[in-house]
Formats: structure tokens, sequence, C-alpha cells
């Protein structure tokens, strides 16, 4: 679970650093905000789902990435 909120928390900040960094100011556009919430609410089921936090896998680090990549693969299809 806390894998799961620092992920999300690190999709946020990288969402409004990217935004202030872009236009300058932190007036988010409702249709901005729209697509950041999509994107939690995806990347909250998908990257369970593809195993992404697994703990039995943390020795694997090829498996973990390519399960990473795959579940960012979908959210980014979606």
């Amino acid at each position: 679970m806390t894998r799961q909120a620092n992920s999300l928390l690190v999709i946020l900040v990288s969402f409004l650093l990217a935004y202030w960094l872009r236009f300058g100011n932190t007036a988010i556009p409702q249709h901005y905000l729209l697509a950041l919430l999509v994107t939690l609410l995806v990347s909250a089921v998908i990257l369970p789902a593809t195993g992404a936090y697994r703990k039995d896998f943390e020795w694997a680090v090829m498996r973990r990435l390519r399960r990473l990549i795959a579940g960012w693969s979908v959210v980014l299809l979606i």
C-alpha cells in the first residue's frame, strides 16, 4: 500500500512540477485536472494488477522492470 501511495504521489508532484515549468503558473484548467484524476485512477488500478508492487519479485530487478513497463504502457494506452 505504501508503494502504491508513493507512486501516486510521484505522479501528482510530477504533474504539478511539469505544469508549473511549462506554463509558469499554478492556475490549472479543469481539463488538466480531469486528465490528472483519470491518470491517478487508472494508475491505481493498473499498476497493482500488473504485479508491480508484489514483494516476491524484489530480488528480480528485470522482472520488476518488465512489470512496471507493462503497467505504464497500459496506463498510457488508456
